[in-house]
């Protein structure tokens, strides 16, 4: 091995500072290509993700504009369909249902105060009668309610009724169309002052809406019978002219389904049209 000299290792030292530099400006050679070749591809992905999107929201555009379309198409369809569905509801109510309100019809929750009184019908029409009473509540103050109680021969199909809850009587079975909760006063002669002075102005826009519903329903009957459906026509009761169409669900267990207008109820018969799925 030759013998190491100053000269030599002053050489290498040289030597390793200039590789180093060289090294170095290499380095950064291939770092500045690749930042150039990082901004070159970053610009040409924003523009096809810019495109993506472009396309993408015209597609979505065009989706939901032929969405719309065949939603309103379907819709103009189902107009057809649910007037039928009215004008069979129509067909197969019961005009001579007793609608009349008994004044002991009014039941109190056994939590409420304990107290009934009739103030007679606030509308007594053919197909809707409504009776308004004073009952007691569970308050402490105000513990006396004015409220109205109705029965109607239309069903929601036909109109939907309010219905308020909070009311202290039991009204489970008792057939009601209309539960309106109208005032709470402190005693029974303050509601009745009310009611007198207000009455005039009390269930208007239920009144309205329940005439519309009439002159509809006076319409259908006039204008088809329920042979006009009778391809519609599922199960007919023997006795009445009750009957259930396609629209309504086959019965459970494949028994016939019972007409409630009768005591004892009665079974329906098949006529042989089948419920569409």
């Amino acid at each position: 091995m030759d013998k190491i000299t100053v000269e030599q290792v002053q050489a290498n030292r040289e030597a390793i500072s200039k590789l180093h530099d060289e090294g170095e400006a290499a380095r950064k050679g291939w770092q500045d290509k690749r930042q150039e070749v990082d901004r070159e591809y970053r610009d040409k992905i924003w523009e096809l993700e810019q495109a993506k999107r472009e396309e993408l929201n015209s597609l979505e555009d065009k989706q939901s504009s032929v969405t719309a379309h065949y939603d309103q198409r379907i819709a103009e369809q189902y107009q057809t369909i649910e007037k039928a569905k009215c004008i069979l509801e129509c067909l197969s109510l019961d005009p001579n249902r007793d609608l009349s309100i008994a004044d002991d019809e009014i039941e109190i929750s056994r939590y409420a105060k304990e107290y009934t009184e009739s103030l007679g019908y606030l509308f007594d029409d053919d197909y809707l009668k409504i009776k308004v009473f004073i009952v007691g509540n569970r308050k402490p103050k105000n513990c006396y309610s004015l409220i109205a109680i109705g029965k109607s021969l239309f069903t929601e199909e036909l109109i939907k009724y309010r219905h308020d809850y909070g009311i202290d009587i039991i009204t489970s079975y008792r057939g009601f169309s209309l539960i309106v909760s109208i005032k709470d006063m402190a005693t029974t002669a303050e509601l009745k002052d009310y009611y007198n002075k207000h009455k005039g102005k009390m269930l208007t826009e239920t009144i309205e809406e329940y005439q519309q519903a009439k002159t509809e329903y006076l319409e259908d009957i006039n204008h088809y019978t329920v042979d006009d459906f009778r391809d519609l026509i599922t199960w007919r009761c023997p006795k009445c002219k009750n009957f259930q169409t396609t629209f309504d669900s086959d019965p459970a267990f494949g028994k016939p389904p019972q007409c409630y207008r009768h005591d004892p109820y009665i079974e329906m018969v098949k006529t042989g049209v089948k419920v569409m799925s």
